[in-house]
């Protein structure tokens, strides 16, 4: 079997409001740098209220409620292997996804 990729998907919930949004709407999200080696930091929208970061298999490996206050947010990436990595991030009733890789 091959491998089937999709991108730029925005899913719906049954109320109508978007649950995730298509990645290249990042809404002044930055992940840097990327690919990280040592540390990787997101800077994120005022309204950002958590962050979630899965790994390639999609197990959730980090997670932190956000303060309003809290724009920049750095990480270390010492524990992470190299590989591809997904950062969500939920604010207001939207939720951004977005790529980014560690690269050791």
């Amino acid at each position: 079997g091959g491998s089937i990729w999709l991108d730029n998907i925005n899913f719906m919930s049954s109320d109508g409001l978007p649950e995730a949004v298509a990645e290249n709407e990042s809404m002044g999200i930055t992940i840097s740098p990327n690919p990280a080696v040592e540390f990787v930091n997101f800077t994120l929208p005022e309204n950002a209220g958590e962050i979630n970061l899965f790994d390639n298999t999609g197990a959730k490996i980090f997670s932190q409620n956000l303060y309003l206050v809290e724009r920049e947010l750095r990480l270390s990436a010492n524990n992470m292997p190299s590989g591809v990595y997904f950062a969500e991030i939920k604010a207001g009733d939207k939720i951004y996804r977005q790529k980014f890789v560690v690269a050791k």
